[in-house]
């Protein structure tokens, strides 16, 4: 189902005009005067929830519209990053061997989608030349990289799911929020207007959740956190993370299908909610509990999300070409990426 930019919640329609700026203005006030203690929030308070609705919209828009073989070699190859995981935390392996696996599996991923994406096999060629150089020089900005562009999958998702004479503006306006302020953020502009106001020590963070530069490494290298620009380059990405977050929890549900087939048995409705609540509850208790392994749990979680969307977005790029701009609305039938 194509959907229009006048849909409630899209920031060209009067109620997303509201959401947007709202959540914009509230989320660049805590990252300019607590940006760790914000990111905190955002990850033990929302993390999973983020993680488990993206998933749940993922499989209900994209599982029945892709091959079978296609979607189950994708899913053996999340399985196998997943499992890298489980190795680095139990520690069965070297660190930087389960980075360069990691890294070499979600380079697959990016050519499995480029296998269900023709048309687009030459750019995202390009790409994964680019994303390789990147790795063979250091596996963890690689990393890092991903980390950071994951923040922008929503545009994505609603690129795909818009007619094609309203994409423009839509992810023009939303270039805003997703692009245009966190690089305002990274400047150090704002933090540096913030903290001539107020005083806050930008840093501050629970005691038992370490320093600062202990989670600044979610999206920066430790060249970065060690100078003199990676407070204000963390506060930009965190800001794009709280956007991905409202994009994610609050906008994609309402354009989700849910009689659409999953390969997972989703709760319906409101016992979605329910389930996933009680989920988030339990790994706040266990970050309370125990922070170092929380986050580690949280991250394979994460991991697992974030390299599935990767040949998902690709494979997307055909699939939103199979439809039509008189298209109103209905299913498109699947089409052969094999």
């Amino acid at each position: 189902m194509l959907i229009s930019s006048s849909d409630p919640l899209l920031p060209t329609s009067r109620a997303g005009a509201v959401l947007w700026t709202v959540a914009g203005l509230a989320s660049l006030a805590a990252v300019t005067t607590a940006p760790v203690l914000t990111f905190l929030i955002l990850i033990v308070g929302f993390g999973l929830m983020h993680v488990l609705t993206e998933l749940r919209y993922v499989d209900a828009r994209f599982s029945g519209r892709v091959q079978r073989r296609w979607l189950l070699l994708a899913l053996a190859l999340v399985g196998a990053i997943a499992l890298t995981r489980v190795f680095l935390i139990a520690q069965w392996i070297p660190y930087g061997v389960g980075i360069g696996l990691e890294v070499a599996l979600g380079i697959a991923l990016a050519i499995l989608g480029a296998w269900a994406a023709p048309g687009y096999r030459l750019a995202v060629g390009v790409g994964v030349l680019i994303f390789t150089a990147i790795a063979i020089a250091s596996p963890l900005h690689a990393l890092l990289t991903i980390a950071v562009l994951h923040n922008l999958t929503p545009l994505g998702f609603l690129a795909e799911r818009l007619r094609a004479p309203e994409r423009g503006p839509v992810l023009m306006i939303l270039s805003i929020p997703f692009v245009a302020i966190p690089l305002l953020i990274a400047s150090g502009l704002p933090l540096s207007v913030a903290h001539s106001l107020f005083g806050f020590d930008p840093g501050w963070a629970p005691f038992a959740a370490g320093p600062a530069e202990k989670h600044m490494g979610a999206f920066l290298p430790p060249e970065v956190i060690a100078g003199p620009y990676a407070m204000q380059a963390f506060a930009g990405a965190v800001f794009a993370q709280i956007m991905h977050y409202v994009a994610v929890i609050i906008v994609l549900p309402r354009l989700m299908d849910e009689k659409a087939a999953t390969l997972m048995p989703w709760p319906k409705g409101q016992w979605y909610w329910i389930a996933a609540s009680g989920a988030c509850a339990a790994l706040a208790a266990f970050y309370l509990a125990n922070y170092d392994h929380a986050r580690s749990l949280y991250g394979l979680f994460a991991a697992i999300h974030s390299w599935l969307e990767v040949p998902l977005l690709i494979a997307a790029l055909a699939l939103s070409q199979q439809v039509q701009p008189h298209d109103e609305g209905h299913a498109i039938a699947q089409q052969g990426t094999g």
